[in-house]
C-alpha cells in the first residue's frame, strides 16, 4: 500500500512540473468598466486574497490591478472552490475594446474603437494592425532623432568680414565693397 502512494506521489509531483495552459489550469479575465472586485471573486469562486495574490495587487480597487487577470481554476477546470465558472464572453464588442487597450495602453479608447472598426471588430486583425502602426512610428521617430543628431553636428558659423578703411570708392558711398560683409561657414563634423 506504501508503494500506492509513492506512485501518486510522483504522478503529483510530475502534473506540477507541467507548464500551466489556459483553459484547464487559469484564465485571462480582461477588465471591463462594469466589472468588480467581488463581483469577479463570486464569478470565477474564487477567494479575494487567492486573486490579489495570483496577480499582485492590494485593496479592492479594479483600477490599480492588471488590465488582465489571471484567474486560477481547480480541477477539471472548475473554480477553485468548487463548481462551474461563467467563462468571460470575448465575443462582445465591449471586451474586444478594452481587451486592445489593454494590449496596447497608450491608445485612447476612440483610437482602439477605429482600429476595431477598420477590422470588421476582428480582435486579432484589429491588434496586428495596431501593432503594425506602433511598429512604423518607432521607426519614423528613430529616423526623425538621427536627423536632428546629424543637424545638431552640422556648425554653421557667421563671420562679419572686415573692411580695411582706405578701401577705395567708386563714388557711391559703399566704400568699393560690391559683396556682403556676412559671411557664412560649415565647420567639418567632429566625431
Amino acid at each position: 500500500d506504501g508503494d500506492g502512494e509513492g506512485k501518486e506521489q510522483q504522478q503529483q509531483q510530475q502534473e506540477e512540473k507541467r507548464p500551466a495552459i489556459e483553459g484547464e489550469h487559469y484564465l485571462m479575465h480582461t477588465i471591463l468598466p462594469t466589472d468588480t472586485f467581488s463581483g469577479l471573486c463570486l464569478r470565477y469562486r474564487i477567494k479575494p486574497h487567492v486573486l490579489r495574490r495570483i496577480n499582485r495587487f492590494s485593496g479592492s480597487n479594479l483600477r490599480l490591478a492588471p488590465h488582465s487577470l489571471i484567474i486560477p481554476l481547480g480541477p477539471n477546470g472548475e473554480g477553485l472552490n468548487g463548481g462551474t465558472v461563467r467563462v468571460q464572453d470575448t465575443s462582445c464588442p465591449e471586451f474586444k475594446l478594452h481587451a486592445l487597450q489593454a494590449e496596447f495602453p497608450s491608445l485612447r479608447h476612440a483610437e482602439c474603437k477605429a482600429y476595431l472598426e477598420l477590422a470588421d471588430w476582428d480582435l486579432e486583425e484589429a491588434k496586428k494592425a495596431a501593432a503594425d502602426d506602433d511598429a512604423w512610428e518607432c521607426e519614423e521617430e528613430a529616423k526623425r532623432l538621427e536627423k536632428e543628431r546629424r543637424e545638431a553636428r552640422k556648425k554653421v558659423v557667421d563671420v562679419h568680414v572686415a573692411v580695411p578703411v582706405d578701401a577705395p570708392s567708386d563714388g557711391k558711398g559703399d566704400g568699393g565693397l560690391t559683396e556682403p560683409l556676412l559671411r557664412h561657414f560649415e565647420l567639418p563634423c567632429v566625431t
